[in-house]
């Protein structure tokens, strides 16, 4: 049987490159924070974006809210919710409406005060009038008889010399400046699983393997996922992953066929973050081999099989089509020795492949 080697990284980069192309040239946004300024008759919100971008503006009753949608910002890193408690507004809320627009929400106790919004400086900012309250009429105070004033008799004394009284100057008041309202902690999100199935190759650096199976195998199989979320774009993950690695060569003396199955299984903890649709990750973890090579009907026995135990790194990112369907690349290296009855067994080697997941929150 004739040996190939298989250009994985041609195939992988075929694969990838028009996602990568078209993720460079979308033009993205962020709502990077949101700041409230406020007087006696005017709050100020301020949406810091950094660039221009397209927005909507409407508003829902039953219960009474404004909202603005903002176009081509994928994603934001302010606070999700934000206190006001006055002008009539509750708070303010943040969060993802489509893959490409933002949602800004400002929930209101009763009736929807008025409202103007403007563009400066590639920002959006929205501003609320308070109505004047209403002046107290005022009551002219009733008439106080004065008691009659006592004529006391007039005695001469000596003058009294005065002293000169220095004016005392108030001390300035502090200016009082516009009331800014800190961010609120970031809420976490949900925790997420995910299931998705790979294929890619294993190339096992035992050098007998290679003379008789050559350089790599193939290999398929599926993962499933469950992501605990450390801030809006960190999770750590725990990953179990089981793949099925055959292969088909010929004997070293006799050139009869031979065949080959691995099955690892694998349990590895990881940490990713979130670079707009990039999520690159890392990780470590353990494995179980178990293997089964089928010999000729020549051969002293007709099958040699078993297991071993080793471990992993693992390296690699996703890239999201939506907020629940992903693609990814991956790279592991495993390390897998034993020696049984004075022979070494060696299953260690380096996988490649890529995957389609699917994520699920709650």
């Amino acid at each position: 049987m004739k040996k190939r080697e298989i250009p994985v990284i041609m195939i992988l980069t075929l694969l990838f490159l028009p996602a990568l192309t078209s993720a460079q040239t979308q033009q993205t946004a962020d709502l990077s924070n949101i700041l409230i300024n406020k007087s006696a008759t005017q709050l100020e919100v301020k949406l810091e974006i950094g660039t221009a971008v397209n927005y909507e503006s409407f508003t829902l009753f039953n219960p009474n809210r404004l909202i603005l949608d903002l176009l081509q910002v994928e994603s934001f890193s302010c606070a999700p919710e934000i206190p006001v408690n006055d002008f009539g507004i509750i708070r303010i809320r943040t969060a993802k409406n489509q893959p490409d627009v933002t949602r800004v929400v400002f929930d209101m106790e009763e009736s929807i005060p008025a409202y103007s919004i403007e563009e400066k400086d590639s920002h959006i900012f929205i501003y609320f009038k308070r109505e004047a309250p209403v002046e107290e009429r005022e009551v002219e105070p009733a008439p106080v008889e004065k008691p009659p004033v006592k004529v006391e008799e007039k005695v001469e004394t000596e003058p009294v010399k005065k002293t000169p009284v220095k004016k005392r100057v108030a001390a300035p008041r502090p200016e009082v400046r516009p009331q800014r309202i800190e961010e609120a902690e970031p809420v976490t999100r949900g925790k997420a699983l995910t299931i998705g199935a790979t294929a890619g190759f294993y190339f096992v650096q035992n050098a007998d393997f290679q003379e008789v199976y050559g350089k790599s195998a193939f290999s398929f199989g599926g993962e499933l996922s469950f992501l605990l979320p450390l801030s809006n774009k960190e999770d750590i993950g725990f990953a179990l992953n089981f793949c099925s690695i055959s292969a088909t060569g010929e004997a070293t003396f006799t050139g009869e066929e031979v065949k080959l199955n691995i099955t690892p299984v694998s349990l590895s903890v990881f940490y990713q973050r979130q670079f707009g649709k990039f999520t690159p990750f890392a990780g470590i973890g353990g494995d179980s081999f178990s293997y089964k090579e089928t010999l000729p009907e020549t051969f002293a026995v007709s099958e040699v099989s078993g297991s071993m135990q080793g471990y992993h790194l693992l390296l690699g990112t996703n890239f999201s089509f939506t907020d629940f369907l992903s693609a990814k690349i991956y790279f592991r290296t495993h390390i897998a020795k034993k020696t049984e009855e004075e022979m070494e067994i060696n299953l260690s080697g380096n996988a490649y492949g890529i995957g389609l997941t699917y994520h699920f929150n709650f």
